[in-house]
């Protein structure tokens, strides 16, 4: 035989398990063989094993196995049998009585989806304590293999690994008392995990960590067979399922057996609720586990080829994830309350399924695409009902449909029974119900009937809802009648009377294309109290429409107790007419501002109000709800114009910030280390070694990510980045004076949490000068920016979603000033300072594309005053003659003197109704840290610095570098 391997890191039981018998004395001192039934040492000990040796585990194996082998002979195991290297489960018999059906591995017979096997089929047997074997079948043959395996020929997927026999029949299978024994059941479930497993087979024997192989031969007068159990672990692998295996301890875990060389084939056997059944076929092991071919993924194929092979469902816990199939024409009786578990239960087409007995269901998803009958008297209990089938309520029979989930049945409904709806979840019929003359009792959630059933009596209780564009034979309602679909406004028709009972409401809806609630009756409407409530949808609703509520042929007895309505602007009234109930509105006195909170909100809700009659924006705010408001006007204000002073002020921080770096690096040049040109030993007199002029060009680049803190509570800040490029030249006069000019160029991205943000870029020029007297130093400089923005926001509303965008034009003007003080010597600096920025942004007029919502942010500018006051310091490490690093850290503290809180003035296109949004915040408050080295060469400079904002929850965050050539 060839010698096979597993591609998942399993090891099957070889065919060819008598060559280990014929080699095992050889390989006893040289190797560990592959063993079969494998226990663990823990459970070994348990069965009375001592040998601690070889001598002693040769002297007690055969004893300690002997029970197990017993009970692999158990009544419900006699269907294994042993096939040549392998092991077989026979699965009955062909019709006729000529061939045995025998369950296999796949790795266990030859390629091919169809071929030839010849081989015997033995069964062993243990009566008053003596052994015998016998031939089951025998001769030419044909087996079977799936055919996504059939070429396969040394390596197998667990979940495939599987193989069906056919083989004349020689003998029956029968017990030592001559009974024949029972076909085994393949279960089709899955419900196997965590739970225990019975292995089987015909290989050799080990124990872990004991001793080396011991096993009789094949054909010794106790036969080679033996039994083990340990716990289903998982599904894997497209089917697969492993069973575990604890070598130490697994008779304490539970988990004391796995298979080996001679095990493959055989069927894994699992007690579902009384009955043993067969959930898997042996693929192999690894060492700590075993693995073997589901059989609920492979009954149909077995099926396919054994149309009579006897299958098995159980269920046992509340799980969803289990199927009962009731297939062909077979008929599936629930026998006892709860006996289908809480999984899916499907008839198909040709399936048949009667409910005999109260509760059988047990809360099982039902999906019928055949025939489901519950009989008379009885009372069934679903937890969701679906698909296409028949569903007859026989006289006086009831079905719970108990659904916490949505769902929905289009089956043909018939009978005189009732239907009962439980459960949170919307349970929607659209099927036949013509041939439904009994009730629906709504006792829970919704039942929405979009078909015929005019004449089924249906009734509401407290806390339930109907809905629906059908028909109906009769309704009362206690709970809620919502016309149409739920959220969308519909007819729903009775052929009789209606009666709204005391306690009860119409939930009454309008949508955006004008459409209403209605309910239309053949019979009279009976008023008995309740609410009619207005739940206003997308539409814009004018003053003084007239709505029909109700129409009723037989007429409209009785009101109302009240009308409610979630509208804020509008009144709606009630006006009881012959046969009809009408709904209509009118503005009431409410001011727009008074329902908001927020400042923004506010301006915005009284620049709305005082639009033109007829506005699409105003008529929106007019016929929202609360809620709706609360939403609109989140976006609507057009904080991110406000914001956008604040962060390009931010932004162009990055220019000062430059030129202070500047004043660092040209102060830390001079030969002795660091300082100016100004002699230490004698303040006041200039040091000649660096008293000549020098000239530099430069490059920095800055890269920030910061935040903005929001300006008033309850509104959003905003997170902006920006890569700032600056080139510059400078000349040191006799240390005395440094000035310098420098360009450059930033791109800017920006946005807060409401969908509204913006890019842009900007061009600058600087210029700057430091003086230096002793070791106090005093600079400043001044820059240009001119912007170039693009800006968009997202606005929602009842019926609209609009995407806004905008462009504009802007500029920066700013000085700022700069000065420290120079301590300590020539290892360590500390520079305390101190510093002023004044920044003036201006943005042009900016008007966004058109919308109801569209705004123009009127031109203006903000001016911004910003201190600083820190302490830095540096300490030079000499390399060599011609190379230096700087180290330099640093603390600050900035605040904003001035125009720390951004506003703007906006007005709503083409209109004059205008009103002030106020933005981000510049920082008021921040405490800085700042910390980097500077490589220095002849002539040459390169640093590189992070610097860390934070201002309360806010955080920014910069990175820069800048190189500096002297010449």
């Amino acid at each position: 035989m060839r010698r096979r391997t597993t591609s998942a890191a399993f090891r099957k039981p070889a065919k060819a398990a008598w060559r280990v018998i014929l080699i095992g004395a050889l390989l006893w001192s040289v190797s560990r063989p592959a063993l079969a039934i494998f226990i663990s040492e823990d459970y070994y000990r348990l069965l009375g094993g001592q040998g601690t040796d070889q001598a002693g585990y040769v002297a007690d194996i055969l004893q300690v196995m002997r029970s197990l082998r017993e009970a692999s002979m158990a009544p419900q195991f006699m269907s294994v049998v042993r096939i040549p290297g392998c092991t077989g489960t026979w699965l009955g018999d062909s019709a006729d009585g000529s061939v045995c059906y025998i369950l296999t591995a796949a790795h266990c017979v030859e390629r091919g989806e169809v071929g030839t096997y010849d081989g015997q089929v033995v069964l062993h047997r243990l009566s008053d304590g003596n052994w015998s074997a016998g031939v089951v079948a025998s001769g030419g043959g044909t087996s079977y293999r799936p055919a996504d395996v059939a070429d396969l020929d040394d390596s197998f997927p667990p979940a495939r690994d599987i193989a069906i026999l056919t083989v004349p029949k020689v003998a029956d299978l029968t017990l030592p008392d001559g009974t024949p024994v029972a076909r085994p059941r393949l279960y089709i479930g899955t419900n196997v995990v965590g739970k225990p497993v019975t292995l089987l087979g015909y290989g050799t024997w080990g124990v872990a960590g004991v001793g080396p192989l011991v096993a009789p031969s094949p054909d010794a007068p106790e036969p080679r067979r033996s039994m083990g159990e340990s716990i289903i672990t998982e599904i894997f692998g497209g089917g697969a399922l492993r069973a575990g295996y604890d070598a130490a301890n697994g008779g304490a875990s539970g988990k004391w057996a796995r298979s080996g060389s001679g095990d493959s084939g055989s069927a894994w056997w699992q007690n579902q609720g009384g009955v043993w059944s067969i959930i898997a076929e042996m693929h192999g092991q690894n060492g700590v586990a075993s693995s073997g071919a589901s059989m609920s993924d492979h009954w149909q194929w077995i099926r396919s080829i054994f149309p009579d092979v006897l299958l098995y469902d159980y269920r046992d816990a509340p799980v969803t994830d289990f199927e009962t199939h009731v297939f062909d024409n077979l008929l599936l009786q629930a026998a006892a309350a709860g006996s289908l578990g809480t999984g899916l239960v499907k008839v198909d087409p040709k399936g048949e399924l009667w409910t005999v007995v109260d509760n059988a269901l047990d809360m099982n998803e039902l999906f019928n695409e055949g025939l489901v009958i519950t009989r008379n008297g009885s009372t069934q209990k679903v937890s969701r009902l679906e698909g296409t089938g028949t569903l007859s309520l026989e006289d006086t029979s009831r079905l719970i449909v108990d659904m916490a989930q949505d769902g929905a049945y289009s089956g043909p409904i018939q009978g005189t029974g009732t239907l009962v709806k439980t459960g949170a979840g919307t349970f929607s019929l659209s099927g036949p119900g013509e041939n439904f003359t009994g009730s629906a009792d709504v006792q829970a959630g919704t039942l929405v009937v979009d078909s015929g059933f005019a004449h089924a009596r249906v009734d509401v209780g407290h806390g339930a809802t109907i809905a629906g564009n059908g028909v109906l034979g009769s309704l009362t309602v206690a709970g809620t009648h919502s016309p149409g679909t739920p959220g969308l406004p519909g007819t729903l028709s009775v052929s009789g009377d209606v009666t709204f009972m005391s306690g009860s409401l119409y939930d009454f809806q309008i949508d955006s294309t004008g459409a209403a609630d209605r309910l239309v009756a053949g019979g009279a409407v009976h008023i008995l109290g309740g609410v009619l409530q207005l739940t206003a949808g997308d539409e814009v609703i004018l003053e003084g429409r007239r709505y029909e509520a109700i129409t009723a042929a037989g007429g409209v007895s009785g009101t109302f107790d009240s009308f409610t309505t979630n509208l804020v602007f509008l009144i709606p009234q009630l006006q009881y007419e012959t046969g009809a109930v009408v709904v209509s509105f009118f503005r009431n006195e409410v001011s727009a501002p008074a329902v908001f909170e927020k400042r923004n909100q506010k301006a915005a809700a009284a620049a709305v109000d005082r639009l033109p009659e007829g506005h699409p924006l105003r008529q929106v705010m007019l016929s929202s709800s609360w809620d709706e408001l609360q939403h609109l006007f989140e976006r609507l204000p057009g904080e991110i114009h406000a914001s956008t002073f604040a962060v390009l002020t931010g932004s162009t921080g990055a220019l000062p910030d430059a030129a202070r770096d500047r004043f660092r690096l040209a102060t830390a040049e001079s030969p002795e280390g660091l300082g100016s040109c100004w002699s230490r030993d004698d303040p006041g007199r200039l040091d000649l070694r660096c008293v000549q002029p020098k000239r530099r060009i430069w490059t920095a680049s800055q890269l920030t990510d910061e935040s903005f803190a929001a300006g008033e509570a309850g509104g959003t800040g905003v997170d902006a980045s920006s890569g700032t490029f600056l080139a510059g030249v400078e000349v040191t006069d006799h240390g005395l004076w440094m000035v310098g000019a420098a360009a450059g160029y930033s791109s800017l991205e920006f946005a807060n949490r409401r969908e509204a943000g913006g890019s842009g870029r900007s061009f600058h020029g600087m210029v700057y000068a430091m003086s230096t007297d002793g070791p106090a130093r005093f600079g400043g400089g001044l820059s240009a920016s001119l912007h170039s923005l693009a800006m968009g926001r997202r606005v929602t509303g009842k019926f609209f979603d609009e995407r806004l965008n905008a462009a504009a034009a802007g500029s920066t003007l700013q000085a700022f000033v700069d000065a420290s003080f120079e301590m300590g010597d020539e290892v360590v600096s500390i520079f305390p300072h101190m510093g002023l920025r004044i920044a003036r942004t201006y943005l042009a007029e900016m008007p966004e594309t058109r919308g109801i919502s569209g705004l123009m942010a009127v031109s203006g500018a903000h001016l911004t005053a910003e201190s600083r006051v820190g302490v830095r310091g540096e300490s030079r490490v000499r390399i060599d003659d011609h190379m230096s690093l700087n180290l330099h850290a640093g603390l600050a503290y900035e605040a904003a003197l001035v125009g720390e809180q951004t506003s703007r003035r906006l007005k709503f296109l083409d209109t004059n109704s205008a009103f002030t949004v106020y933005g981000a915040q510049v920082p008021v408050n921040t405490v800085s840290v700042e910390a980097g080295v500077t490589a220095e060469f002849d002539g040459l400079n390169l640093d590189v610095s992070y610097t860390g904002r934070n201002q309360g929850d806010e955080m920014s965050h910069t990175i820069s570098g800048a190189i500096n050539v002297r010449f």
